[in-house]
């Protein structure tokens, strides 16, 4: 039924790349247009110790990561970084209080893991630049 599909392989990368992409990218650019309320929050959940250097560096990994990712470009190193940062979120955050963040998260990560196993795919910087 979906053999027109098995030539298109090196495809596969580009809607997980999109959707991923778009995610962080959002919710990096959301979380830049408050500050004070991201920091007041990453204060309450752990990062009670230089939190607007927290702050940050979470806005800086989500909405360069989600750029970089959806664009193909250091699509690996992006996505390890992303990684890192939904495993600190899930051990300070949703761990804690186990609701269904923490699922999305995980789902998320796997993903994010695809990609830093099977790289951008074929429409990607990273092809056109020949890093891949």
């Amino acid at each position: 039924m979906f053999r027109f599909l098995e030539n298109k392989l090196e495809w596969n990368a580009l809607p997980l790349r999109v959707f991923i992409g778009a995610l962080f990218l959002f919710t990096g650019i959301t979380k830049a247009t408050n500050i004070e309320g991201t920091t007041s929050y990453l204060a309450n959940v752990g990062f009670a110790t230089l939190p607007e250097f927290w702050t940050y560096l979470l806005i800086a990994a989500e909405i360069l990561g989600g750029l970089f990712i959806l664009l193909g470009i250091l699509t690996r190193l992006s996505a390890l970084v992303l990684t890192i940062v939904l495993i600190v979120a899930i051990g300070t955050v949703h761990l804690e209080n186990f609701n269904v963040q923490l699922f999305k998260d995980a789902a998320i990560m796997g993903g994010l893991l695809s990609l830093l196993l099977q790289g951008p795919g074929k429409l990607s910087l990273d092809q056109w630049l020949l890093w891949e």
